[in-house]
């Protein structure tokens, strides 16, 4: 699909062929970071995250011979790492510096001992199934890489 959408965008036929069965495709902004949360919660461990990023046939902005993207986009995800918990406690203080003292406004009377500005996003079923997607995600690329002899 990406090839068809750069070959379309640039100006270069698009052949009809089918897609070749099993290939894998890592975007690698978001990769490491999934990795993270599944390590968190005990579903990841390093030799399986990299048993799969190995069965990686393309990469999103990795290319050895054009390594600008992929620089780029270490730099944007430095400055994102830098940048944002930063932000994220600025705002969380501007937020209960705004909001009321009395318990209603707090999450209190519902039992919670976070503000409620603290409390939003999604909830932790959401959360739990999106992690499950992953993980059934991870586990195909690896039984992918492992069945071709890829480790």
């Amino acid at each position: 699909m990406v090839r068809a959408a750069y070959l379309d965008l640039t100006g270069q036929p698009v052949s009809g062929a089918e897609p070749a069965a099993g290939r894998s495709f890592m975007a690698e902004s978001y990769d490491p970071l999934t990795a993270i949360s599944y390590w968190r919660c005990g579903e990841l461990g390093l030799r399986d995250w990299l048993s799969a990023a190995r069965g990686v046939d393309e990469t999103a902005w990795f290319a050895s011979d054009d390594m600008r993207p992929f620089e780029l986009m270490c730099v944007r995800m430095g400055w994102r790492m830098v940048s944002r918990p930063a932000g994220r406690l600025a705002g969380a203080a501007r937020a209960s510096r705004r909001a009321p003292a009395d318990s209603a406004s707090t999450g209190q009377a519902a039992g919670l001992d976070q503000p409620a500005a603290l409390r939003m996003g999604p909830g932790r079923a959401q959360r739990r199934s999106r992690l499950a997607a992953r993980r059934t995600r991870y586990q195909q690329a690896s039984r992918t890489s492992a069945t071709r002899g890829d480790h």
